[in-house]
């Protein structure tokens, strides 16, 4: 082929690429993190996105990545997010990231018990206040108390100290 050819060619490659490029190939980096609002959360965890990005379509159907397994979250509609492509791939968003803010449910290892913070409510097994009283009468020293019968069975008996009876609403733990 003559150099003109070749010109001719090669000109014609790069317009129908710019074309492309402008109407047909995204210009989005499907390596990259692009913020999205959550628009709903579905039953099976995966989410319907808003993007923040004008360049960028709305995604529906997007599962969350965490990053430790095991655990799922609610989040409210509103929430930000971070989304990259796996593999690059424009077919497979997911979300990998989130912006601050509030979770309405957070679950560990399928959990379905609130986790016990400090200052949640114990209520005492019966045994454990009998138990009490009773190592309590003999360490006072009264001069009318024998000393203790090491095997006395209510003393040497297996404890329960008590049972938590609140916990969080939002945190669950398997």
């Amino acid at each position: 082929m003559s150099d003109e050819v070749n010109a001719i060619k090669n000109a014609w490659e790069r317009t129908i690429r710019r074309v492309l490029h402008a109407f047909i190939i995204s210009d989005i980096d499907h390596l990259a993190n692009y913020e999205f609002t959550v628009v709903e959360q579905h039953n099976d965890g995966t989410l319907d996105l808003n993007p923040l990005d004008s360049r960028i379509s709305q995604l529906t159907g997007v599962p969350i990545r965490y990053g430790v397994p095991g655990i799922t979250a609610t989040v409210k509609r509103g929430s930000r997010c971070y989304v990259t492509w796996e593999g690059a791939n424009p077919e497979n968003p997911i979300v990998v990231g989130w912006a601050p803010g509030t979770i309405l449910e957070l679950i560990v290892a399928d959990g379905s018990k609130g986790i016990a913070r400090i200052d949640d409510t114990v209520d005492t097994d019966t045994t454990m206040k009998t138990w009490v009283q009773k190592v309590t009468v003999l360490l006072a020293g009264s001069p009318t108390t024998p000393a203790p019968v090491m095997s006395d069975p209510t003393l040497l008996a297996p404890l329960d100290f008590g049972k938590i009876s609140s916990g969080s609403d939002i945190v669950k733990v398997g």
